[in-house]
């Protein structure tokens, strides 16, 4: 909602689900395990082609993030290599992104019979208690 008020974002916090690709409540790069086509197209290097094969590995044959068919990348450079950079390539991009960062959004959906309520909270990951950053009913 913040981002609302700032001059210039008018249009972009217009468009319905604006703010599903990212969240202002983290200062961490990117997350490669998350982050949507069009955040992946921001990053120097990145291609349609080099996208479209990482997605399509990444969310598995089912082509939906967050299945038991999803790739299980281990560590960025697993990322790295199925983006097919070099490691010498990578360098420019590594310093923007992240592996499966502490601050994930959480969406909620309970249904009991005609009524539906949507929750989504942005949560920390923490040692032993996730810290609870925002809150929102949709």
């Amino acid at each position: 909602d913040d981002l609302k008020r700032v001059r210039g974002w008018q249009d972009f916090t217009a468009r319905p689900d604006w703010d599903a690709a990212f969240t202002v409540n983290s200062t961490g790069p990117i997350d490669l395990a998350w982050a949507s086509r069009e955040l992946l197209l921001s990053l120097p290097g990145m291609t349609d082609a080099r996208i479209n094969q990482f997605l399509a590995l990444r969310r598995g044959p089912d082509e939906q993030d967050g299945t038991e068919d999803d790739a299980a990348f281990k560590s960025i450079d697993e990322i790295r290599q199925a983006l097919g950079f070099s490691p010498e390539q990578f360098k420019q991009l590594a310093p923007l992104v992240s592996f499966k960062d502490d601050v994930v959004r959480v969406v909620s959906v309970g249904k009991s019979g005609p009524v539906t309520r949507t929750v989504q909270m942005v949560v920390r990951k923490g040692a032993n208690v996730p810290q609870l950053i925002t809150w929102k009913e949709l």
